[in-house]
């Protein structure tokens, strides 16, 4: 496996972000259908995955684990 950059784990750490603020988005919206509810699931799932990677180093999580609540 390729070594990660600074930089590139940076990427990875934004990328959470914006899966963080479109989960709130989407569960603050009145209209849960079963497209959006899926798309939560996705992005909870790939939180996980992304969570459980052993590259993160002093970045918080906070964000990600709550939503993940």
């Amino acid at each position: 496996m390729k070594t990660l950059t600074s930089e590139d784990i940076q990427k990875h750490y934004s990328a959470l972000l914006d899966s963080v603020s479109l989960i709130n988005k989407l569960e603050a919206s009145e209209d849960l259908d079963e497209e959006t509810l899926e798309i939560i699931l996705r992005n909870k799932t790939h939180l996980k995955m992304m969570l459980a990677q052993t590259y993160w180093t002093d970045q918080d999580m906070t964000l990600v684990e709550q939503v993940l609540e």
